[in-house]
């Protein structure tokens, strides 16, 4: 748990068929989480608040809640390329919370 709450780098799990991340929010300083071509269905990132950047592309279709507003350094969350944040296919538009500094993006966070 230690090592969880001092490793400040990047988590990449793209393409592992993961569905679930339980266990990300003990890496509370982690500064980026990409997780690209999943299946996951949901993210809560509340406790993660040093993430900066968040690449999720290739799951938003399955998504019913993506919770990341309490995290103020987040500025970029990169979504899939015709997929809408505010009108999510699965649930309301509320269940996308991100802080207010941040972007939705389609394209590489910078």
């Amino acid at each position: 748990m230690l090592e969880a709450q001092a490793y400040s780098g990047l988590i990449r799990v793209d393409g592992l068929s993961i569905s679930d991340v339980t266990g990300l929010e003990a890496f509370e300083n982690i500064s980026q989480f990409h997780a690209m071509n999943n299946a996951l269905t949901s993210i809560d990132l509340s406790q993660n608040t040093a993430i900066t950047r968040l690449t999720l592309r290739g799951n938003n279709v399955n998504f019913f809640y993506m919770i990341a507003d309490g995290n103020d350094d987040l500025t970029c969350i990169q979504h899939d390329a015709g997929f809408d944040p505010l009108n999510p296919p699965n649930t309301q538009a509320n269940q996308w919370a991100k802080p207010s500094g941040a972007s939705w993006s389609t394209v590489a966070c910078q």
